[in-house]
């Protein structure tokens, strides 16, 4: 097949992006398929429980959407208590949000990469040479509330990374340690 390179497992990737004479030079420098380590989560940092939110507060009405699609799925509980004239939605951890892994990141699996479609030429990045790549993947791992529609509604994110075959892409930096993800 012309223009592509065999990975360690055996896929093919195909490399009209790629100069043929550097796609050797990479071949022989690492593998480019993304190893994920860490569970993905709904959030970025554990949310601090008991969590409150105002009603009215219009700058955090996704964050409303959201945590009240987890309480629709039992992860928490959502209470309402009016100080002076605001009235707050109160949500605490339920036994099951607090077996979730993450710790208030609300992890929803592991990223196992099936394939890469295609990467783009390396280029030079503070001296190191740096691609991207996009790739399919299957979640491990995944809760059973992950599959709830109003969890995917809430989450775009995991609806995407719950599809049929699901995409993304990823930006590696060749480091003494192969090539690892930039984040």
């Amino acid at each position: 097949m012309n223009g592509a390179r065999r990975l360690h497992g055996g896929e093919q990737l195909p490399g009209d992006t790629v100069d043929p004479k550097r796609r050797d030079t990479v071949a022989a420098e690492g593998d480019l398929v993304p190893e994920f380590h860490e569970s993905l989560g709904l959030f970025a940092r554990p949310l601090p429980f008991p969590y409150e939110v105002a009603v009215s507060d219009t700058m955090l009405a996704e964050t409303r959407h959201r945590l009240d699609a987890l309480a629709e799925a039992g992860l928490l509980e959502r209470e309402q208590t009016t100080e002076g004239s605001d009235t707050m939605n109160r949500y605490v951890l339920t036994a099951a949000g607090s077996r979730t892994e993450g710790k208030g990141r609300f992890c929803y699996g592991r990223r196992q990469v099936t394939s890469v479609e295609k990467f783009t030429a390396p280029v030079d990045y503070r001296g190191m040479p740096l691609t991207k790549v996009e790739y399919h993947f299957v979640l491990k791992n995944t809760p059973s509330w992950v599959k709830q529609d109003e969890v995917r509604n809430a989450f775009p994110m995991v609806a995407k990374s719950t599809a049929e075959q699901p995409v993304d892409d990823a930006t590696l930096v060749l480091t003494h340690d192969g090539w690892v993800l930039t984040y």
